[in-house]
């Protein structure tokens, strides 16, 4: 039997439970952001009781990735310059160190 959320502290946690395979996921984080400023102005025009007001701390229901992030480089800096070379209609020299690398741009 589902039973409504009494306070701001329930329906938040309500919320966690349908993204709990996602914590920090992007979905779950907007989901919860919107829903406290929903509220916030439901309370603050007086729509809401002040049990609805949410907490101003977001994070302990927003939660953190459990994936570690990977921060990549997806163009190396000889791809960039043979971009600029290539868009001021100037091929770019062929260096033979970076050749075996792959292929220039």
């Amino acid at each position: 039997m589902l039973i409504a959320p009494q306070n701001a502290k329930q329906l938040m946690e309500a919320l966690v439970r349908i993204w709990a395979d996602k914590p920090g996921g992007r979905t779950r984080q907007i989901q919860i952001r919107l829903t406290a400023a929903l509220l916030r102005w439901g309370v603050a025009e007086r729509r809401l009781g002040e049990d609805l007001e949410p907490p101003q701390d977001l994070a302990v229901f927003v939660g953190r990735s459990r994936a570690a992030k990977v921060i990549t480089t997806p163009l190396e800096v000889e791809h960039i310059l043979a971009l600029v070379h290539v868009r001021k209609g100037r091929l770019p020299r062929q260096d033979p160190a970076t050749s075996a690398s792959g292929p220039a741009l």
